[in-house]
């Protein structure tokens, strides 16, 4: 039997957030295709350029060239489906920014935790749970976990 392997794409311009993403994605999937770019420009052109769409997109809002919110606009204006799981990232918690990701069809908002060990469980949620959670349900995943005693 073969297990699909899951492909994450990840638009993120810190290199230290970038590698504690790996890490904390691999301890959850040692078997996952990440892929990882540095500004939302690359992330649109790899869209483009790709025959298999990836599985899961983490957008960092803050990047140089093109930002996260426009990146999400283009990615959702060559594939307007519902059927991109597309996750914004930001160190900030900004209702203009949840409100932007909302409306241009992000699936889900995370500030970027201060710590590995929730961002494992973060991460975790979005792979294991995110499919089955319509998109007004804890939109801002940070909300959901702290209003909720276990996860």
């Amino acid at each position: 039997m073969n297990i699909p392997i899951l492909h994450i794409l990840l638009a993120d311009d810190d290199e230290d957030d970038s590698h504690l993403f790996k890490e904390a994605i691999y301890s959850i999937d040692a078997t996952c295709q990440l892929t990882i770019v540095n500004n939302g420009e690359k992330a649109v052109n790899y869209f483009k350029e790709t025959l298999n769409l990836p599985d899961f997109i983490f957008l960092d809002i803050n990047m140089p060239k093109m930002n996260g919110i426009e990146a999400l606009k283009s990615i959702k204006e060559i594939h307007p489906s519902n059927d991109l799981h597309v996750i914004m990232l930001s160190t900030a918690m900004s209702d203009k920014m949840v409100e932007l990701s909302y409306r241009y069809g992000a699936g889900m908002y995370i500030q970027k935790p201060t710590n590995f060990n929730d961002l494992v469980d973060y991460l975790n949620y979005c792979l294991h749970d995110f499919k089955n959670t319509t998109i007004q349900k804890g939109f801002v995943l940070n909300e959901k976990f702290k209003n909720s005693s276990s996860i």
